[in-house]
């Protein structure tokens, strides 16, 4: 094996090109040179475009056909590059066989792109948007390489033509040798295909070139007219495989034309048929439609699609009193109102233009003359293709309704009219309201500017008249002890009286201290146990209690937050009121108790005393205000406006219920206390 490669490119025996002849100079052996090597590098950047291609589309049809495309412009290619290197190596074999490999890749890629015409014809035709051969139809991109009975066959008719060929042989002689072989090519082409044509082609030309070509016996052909005549019969015989493939594709096509016309006219009966019951249904749809339309009681018609009326039922005729057929087309505007005749054409126009559903109000002429309101309508009826087919259309009276909304809009403005009315005055009460509001919020601020001065007044003014009552106090004891035996009794009846006053005096100054201190010297809020509150008051008044031989009994009480000193103050002032106002030869008894309610906590602190009318509650809550005067009961009248204070400073309220010879009840209302 290592010598044939050896003898391959073995340059012994032979002489360079650049040295056969005086003729070759230096600038005609480079253009030869240069001009080969030029094409042997194009030869081999074309398959690398094309092997690019193919990786990067790799659906491409036909690939195999540029595979060997790309190996016929290679093979191509090293020729050329062979003939470069002559001039300076001549390895004339090696040469030779590259050649011979050219041809070998030259007329594959024939055989193989005589086939694939009719496909590609078909594919040229799909991306220039051409029907194929006029039928309608794509044929498939797909090839179909013939079965091996074809090429069973095509061996055989070479074989067969060898024979035959042979039987002649002593009428012919060496003349005609590839008549028989041609016309067997041609039969087998259009019969099988081209491939099988092809190996006829092959199987007859070597049988002929061996046993009928000079010197037989051998595949070397000897004479020239020989050799031209295998040529011709090479390139002739290839011809007419291709001639005789493409006659059997027309054929094939002829037949599939031929069907696919039986196929349309039988298709065709079928939609005339079909056509024909469809026509037949909707000449019996349109009379159940005209029927049905002379019974509704609405006007209804139909247009053709440029608009054109073709048909009105029943009552358009009656409503309107004109003869059948007199409003097709476009005599229906004639009907309208003449103010809404424009406004009525031109937005039927826009609808035809648009496909726009068509709705409009307008005024039709009844057979009296008389023109009443009426709504139109109409709507497009479109094919599959969205093509507008014909519109139907209705008008429904609405004149009855049409009054009635002049009316309601009559109504509505009037109406409206009155409520801007009552607005342009609200607007001007709530003005008046909010300056109202000001007032009051500028005499509050006033107010709480006057309670804070009169509180401190009140604060100062019962510490400097305290010292001048207690002056008085001394000094009316000093009377009654050292003097009592020069003053006659009329004089000690003054004295005893100043001292009275003195005293009074002083309690309500201490009323009055007591009252300003509820905000002056309020103390923060804790947790207040009521129970125990109520309880220490009740120790505390215990001698009272019994003086007056009552009882004070207490019930389940909360726990609450507020300050602790006026929480006792509170539930004092209460108890002590209702000990106090008790009924002659009754011994009094006050009850405390509690019961949730929506804010908190009501406590009731409840006696079987005097009682009160109800229309009194508001009063006895404020200063100096007594329902009894000073002889019947002792006291102030201040004792409830603290209570009342001291309520208000904890978020509460406090009420008061009595009715006369019965008893009182005061609830005082207190929020929960916070977790």
């Amino acid at each position: 094996m290592g010598e044939f490669w050896v003898r391959l490119f073995a340059e012994d025996g032979f002489t360079k090109r650049s040295a056969c002849g005086p003729d070759w100079t230096p600038g005609l052996i480079w253009l030869h040179v240069g001009s080969d090597l030029a094409i042997w590098l194009a030869y081999l950047s074309i398959p690398l475009v094309l092997v690019s291609l193919l990786r990067r589309k790799r659906d491409v049809p036909f690939s195999w056909l540029f595979v060997l495309f790309a190996l016929f412009i290679v093979a191509c290619g090293f020729t050329h590059l062979g003939d470069a290197l002559m001039f300076h190596h001549p390895a004339y074999r090696a040469q030779g066989l590259m050649k011979f490999l050219t041809a070998v890749v030259s007329w594959a890629t024939v055989c193989a792109l005589v086939p694939a015409m009719p496909q590609l014809d078909e594919l040229i035709r799909r991306v220039s948007g051409t029907p194929a051969g006029g039928s309608g139809h794509h044929q498939p991109l797909t090839r179909h390489p013939g079965s091996a009975r074809n090429y069973i066959i095509a061996g055989l008719a070479g074989v067969l033509a060898v024979l035959v060929r042979a039987a002649l042989d002593p009428l012919l002689g060496t003349d005609h040798a590839f008549v028989l072989a041609i016309l067997a090519v041609v039969y087998v082409s259009w019969q099988c295909g081209f491939g099988p044509g092809v190996v006829t082609f092959f199987v007859s030309m070597a049988g002929i070139v061996y046993f009928f070509v000079e010197a037989r016996g051998s595949f070397v052909v000897l004479r020239l007219s020989d050799q031209v005549a295998v040529a011709a019969f090479l390139f002739c015989g290839v011809g007419c495989a291709a001639l005789g493939h493409a006659q059997r594709v027309a054929h094939r096509r002829a037949r599939g034309a031929l069907a696919d016309a039986l196929a349309r006219e039988e298709a065709l009966g079928v939609e005339m048929g079909r056509r024909s019951a469809a026509e037949t249904a909707l000449g019996a749809s349109e009379i159940r439609f005209r029927t049905l339309a002379d019974f509704v009681p609405q006007i209804v018609w139909v247009t053709r699609p440029d608009g054109f009326h073709e048909y009105y039922n029943g009552r358009w005729y009656e409503y309107t009193g004109v003869p059948h057929g007199s409003t097709d087309g476009e005599g229906w505007n004639g009907l309208f109102h003449p103010d809404d005749q424009p406004r009525a054409w031109d937005r039927w126009r826009h609808s035809l233009a648009t496909g726009e559903p068509y709705e409009i109000e307008y005024r039709l002429r009844r057979a009296d003359g008389a023109y009443r309101w009426f709504l139109g309508q109409a709507l497009p009826q479109h094919d599959a293709a969205g093509t507008i087919l014909r519109w139907f259309g209705t008008c429904t009276d609405i004149d009855d309704q049409k009054r009635e909304s002049e009316v309601l809009e009559r109504l509505v403005a009037e109406r409206t009219a009155e409520l801007m009315k009552a607005n342009a005055a609200l607007l001007a009460e709530v003005d008046e309201r909010r300056l109202a509001e000001e007032r009051e919020a500028a005499a509050a601020r006033e107010l709480r500017r006057s309670n804070a001065e009169l509180e401190q007044f009140a604060y100062v003014a019962s510490h400097d008249l305290q010292e001048p009552l207690r002056k008085i106090q001394a000094f009316g004891d000093l009377l009654t002890t050292k003097h009592a035996g020069v003053l006659p009794a009329e004089g000690q009846g003054y004295v005893t009286k100043m001292k009275a006053s003195a005293g009074r005096m002083s309690r309500l100054i201490d009323d009055l201290l007591s009252y300003s201190r509820v905000t002056t010297h309020a103390k923060p809020f804790s947790r207040v146990n009521l129970v125990a509150t109520v309880e220490d008051v009740v120790d505390d008044l215990e001698l009272r209690v019994q003086k007056v031989g009552g009882r004070v009994e207490v019930g389940e009480l909360p726990d609450v937050d507020g300050d602790p000193v006026q929480m006792r103050q509170l539930f004092q002032n209460l108890i002590v009121n209702a000990l106090k106002f008790h009924r002659p030869d009754v011994p009094p008894v006050v009850r405390v108790t509690a019961e949730p309610d929506e804010t908190g906590w009501a406590v009731t602190v409840a006696d079987n005393g005097i009682g009160f009318e109800d229309r009194h509650a508001a009063r006895i809550f404020q200063v100096f205000q007594r329902l009894h005067g000073r002889d019947e009961y002792e006291g102030t009248g201040v004792g409830l406006a603290i209570c009342r204070k001291i309520v208000d400073r904890h978020g509460g309220t406090i009420t008061a219920r009595g009715r006369p010879g019965e008893g009182a009840s005061f609830v005082v209302s207190l929020p929960a206390p916070t977790p």
